[in-house]
């Protein structure tokens, strides 16, 4: 074979197979090639396949002296290569300390702890000391306070094999001291849910979910999508009006209600026994009305088929918000569901303060459907009743979704009307209510565990 003899295919076909080659393995197979092609051959293959013509020298004596590639060997001899960042550093710090005296430490991964332990958790009021630990910005301070220049990337390995990682802030310290008896509400919590399941009772968990502002904005988390097509969102979150997302009106709203801000207020009950979970989206305020409302169109769309014999529900809910512990609001709307719906009692578990997270229906329902709608534009209250109605897992959660358009003034809206109207203010009382149509049961002695555990029948 000559050089003239090879065509444009054939030089083709050797850089496919060129094409992820090892070093040594690549400078033999250029040489074997110029071996075949005689005179000039190292010439040719040095400009066909763009490797130094020394190279090809170099692969030439190696197969001369029989040191051929071998898959499993080493790439290069021992020694070969450039010296570790640590060893360059070595090397510049013992020559810094002797031109001037100084006694520096030579240790590269304990220089680059100092930097991070020293500048990336300084004193924030202290200028020029703080700075957000990025590797970018570090390496900057690095060859400042050294002189010696490393790049980005070494400086994230450096940092990971000392154990520093990426973290986001975690919600683990509580507001105020924790509450004395919260473990032993916690271990009841346990017996009651262990009794109810056992005995196929309805062990639900209820709770409203953040208020979500309705129309075109930006939200967290990113989803595939073609090139340079994002959905695009308004640059300010200002709320937007309900006549601004509906021109044309919006069910039976009145003036009134159409000039009031467009925020969704999804109030959730999730049932334990079967993972499925009911959410209605209010327009409202979130008051205890609504949250009973919420219990009532669950009984009436899920309750009643799936538990056709059930006289007794059983409760989990936080301690505060429309269902607070505290007073009779929520306790006159429970009271009233129980006469409605025929119940022979429904029991109420309050959590202890700071512990709502734990409530089953923020991480079995409420994180999911965050995370269904994460990088979506809920631009309308269809929108969020279809992302809502559309979340499952791998475990099948159901969820069934309806608008709920009702109006729930809050209390002192209520009180303010009765004023205006001439209306007996003992008549709004919630006690007062509730005393006239059920009786409180509760279920503990000790004064705080009473207050987290009743329960509610009719009078």
């Amino acid at each position: 074979m000559d050089r003239h003899s090879i065509t444009p295919s054939m030089i083709e076909a050797w850089k496919g197979d060129a094409a992820g080659m090892q070093e040594k393995q690549l400078r033999q197979f250029a040489a074997r090639r110029a071996i075949e092609l005689g005179y000039g051959g190292i010439a040719f293959v040095s400009e066909a396949l763009g490797i130094n013509r020394k190279t090809i020298k170099l692969g030439i004596e190696e197969i001369k002296a029989d040191d051929l590639h071998k898959i499993h060997g080493r790439i290069r001899k021992d020694g070969g290569g450039r010296n570790s960042v640590s060893d360059n550093f070595a090397l510049h710090i013992a020559e810094l300390n002797r031109k001037n005296g100084w006694n520096l430490g030579d240790n590269f991964y304990k220089s680059v702890d100092f930097i991070m332990t020293d500048y990336a958790y300084g004193d924030a009021s202290a200028r020029g000391v703080f700075t957000r630990a990025k590797p970018n910005m570090l390496v900057e301070i690095f060859q400042d306070k050294y002189g010696f220049k490393t790049s980005e990337a070494t400086f994230r390995r450096v940092l990971e094999e000392l154990g520093y990682s990426l973290q986001r802030n975690q919600k683990l310290e509580q507001v105020g001291a924790q509450h004395p008896k919260r473990n032993d509400q916690f271990e009841y919590r346990k017996t009651l849910m262990q009794e109810t399941l056992k005995n196929d009772l309805p062990l639900l968990s209820i709770d409203t979910k953040a208020k979500v502002k309705v129309g075109l904005f930006a939200s967290n988390g990113r989803e595939w999508r073609k090139v340079g097509d994002p959905r695009k969102a308004f640059d300010h979150d200002f709320p937007f009006k309900f006549k601004d997302i509906y021109p044309e009106g919006f069910h039976d709203f009145t003036e009134e209600l159409m000039n009031r801000y467009a925020v969704a207020c999804p109030n959730g009950v999730y049932c334990l026994n079967n993972n499925q979970a009911y959410v209605s989206v209010g327009m409202d305020h979130d008051t205890a009305e609504f949250a009973a409302n919420t219990l009532r169109q669950w009984y009436s769309r899920m309750g009643k088929t799936q538990f056709p014999n059930a006289k007794v529900l059983v409760i989990l809910c936080d301690g505060g918000g429309s269902n607070r512990a505290i007073g009779y609001t929520w306790k006159l709307e429970i009271a009233k569901l129980v006469r409605e719906l025929k119940l022979d009692y429904i029991q109420i578990f309050h959590h202890p303060p700071g512990t709502s997270k734990w409530d089953p229906i923020e991480h079995r329902l409420w994180s999911v459907i965050s995370i269904h709608w994460m990088g979506q534009l809920l631009d309308s209250f269809e929108t969020i009743r279809g992302f809502i109605e559309s979340t499952t897992t791998k475990t099948g959660l159901k969820v069934l979704c309806d608008l709920d358009y009702g109006v729930y003034p809050t209390e002192q809206m209520k009180k303010k009307a009765a004023k205006l109207n001439n209306i007996d203010q003992v008549e709004l009382d919630a006690q007062v209510q509730f005393e006239r149509i059920a009786k409180l049961e509760y279920l503990h002695e000790d004064p705080d565990l009473r207050k987290w555990n009743y329960i509610i029948r009719s009078a």
